[in-house]
């Protein structure tokens, strides 16, 4: 549909505070979003509230003046076309505040003041359409929610400088010649096996990274900066030393292929991680670099190919005319592949 000539738009600025009155009074009207969503703005304001980096795009809103039609649910107040968790997740600043005013935590009492100061001082711009009716409101949800605002994955990395695994992941990425002739997708969320023979996307690149930045095998990537005895150059090293070693393993040009090895694998990938950097969190440089490097010269061991029986010692599935069978990613699942690394390196034998 096209919208109609006659509608209005400005852009005006609002008191936060003002904006979650009329919240507060009733006077706006919200599409559904998730809690998760509402939950990571609120989080990232509150986490960054001492360092004054929060910065909040304007808000997309229909106004109505109030009797215009009184059938019309959408007749008083405004709104939300587009920053419906950002809202949201304002509104909800305040039970922040009153519970980090009874905290004992000096960080968390200063937090509680910067906020308070934040909601009553600051304001926030809204973009305003004026004489739209809920048709057209809805067709403008769909399209400021679905058309070109996405951000794609390798821009979140490259510019979000307060996520160290995001730049440890961007520069390893942009260093390690072998990874960049195995392929990374930057864009794609997920790599469907085996027609995609890129080796990695970049979220899967990152979990790798955060396995090697904390030692443990986490559901859930950790944000900022990660505290461990490595400097960042160390990390990077460490990282592409064991990609070195990998590639040893198989070929860079087809160790995403899944017709030719199980390195294509991600839970595969993830164990051999874990494999190689476990134990070793309270190590230095060198130290750690040279057990990673011993652990992971002990795999030629391990025949990687894909139709080799031993895969099915873990959970997966068979799928696809070429019948070929797929690892689970659970992590309980890619604990025992780890276990079962381990044990079978240990063995004093030449092959398996």
């Amino acid at each position: 549909m096209s919208y109609r000539n006659d509608f209005k738009q400005s852009i005006e600025l609002f008191k936060i505070k003002d904006l979650l009155k009329y919240v507060a009074e009733d006077k706006v009207k919200f599409f559904d979003v998730s809690q998760t969503r509402i939950r990571a703005i609120r989080n990232y304001i509150v986490e960054n509230i001492l360092n004054n980096e929060i910065y909040l795009p304007p808000l997309v809103v229909a106004r109505y003046s109030e009797g215009e039609n009184e059938n019309d649910p959408f007749s008083e107040g405004l709104t939300i076309i587009d920053g419906n968790g950002r809202l949201l997740a304002l509104s909800q600043i305040s039970t922040v505040i009153d519970q980090k005013q009874k905290s004992i935590d000096p960080k968390e009492l200063a937090q509680s003041e910067s906020l308070r100061i934040f909601i009553d001082e600051s304001s926030i711009a809204l973009q305003i359409y004026e004489g739209l009716n809920q048709e057209e409101i809805m067709q403008a949800y769909v399209d400021f929610n679905t058309k070109g605002k996405k951000v794609a994955l390798s821009k979140l990395i490259a510019y979000d400088s307060r996520n160290e695994i995001n730049r440890i992941s961007n520069d390893v990425l942009e260093q390690n010649m072998d990874l960049i002739r195995a392929k990374v997708e930057r864009e794609l969320k997920s790599l469907m096996r085996p027609s995609n023979t890129s080796f990695l996307n970049l979220s899967q690149l990152r979990k790798l990274v955060s396995i090697f930045l904390t030692c443990e095998l986490k559901s859930e990537l950790p944000k900022g900066n990660i505290k461990n005895k490595l400097s960042y150059d160390e990390n990077i090293d460490l990282i592409n030393s064991w990609f070195q070693f990998l590639f040893k393993l198989h070929p860079p040009d087809t160790i995403g292929n899944y017709h030719k090895t199980m390195l294509a694998s991600f839970p595969l990938l993830q164990a051999l991680a874990y494999y190689a950097i476990l134990g070793t969190k309270h190590m230095n440089f060198e130290s750690k670099l040279k057990t990673v490097q011993e652990r992971m010269s002990k795999l030629d061991v391990i025949n990687f190919s894909p139709d080799q029986e031993q895969w099915e010692l873990f959970k997966g599935i068979r799928r696809g005319k070429e019948n070929y069978y797929y690892l689970s990613g659970n992590k309980d699942d890619i604990l025992k592949i780890e276990r079962w690394l381990t044990k079978i390196t240990r063995r004093e034998v030449s092959t398996y």
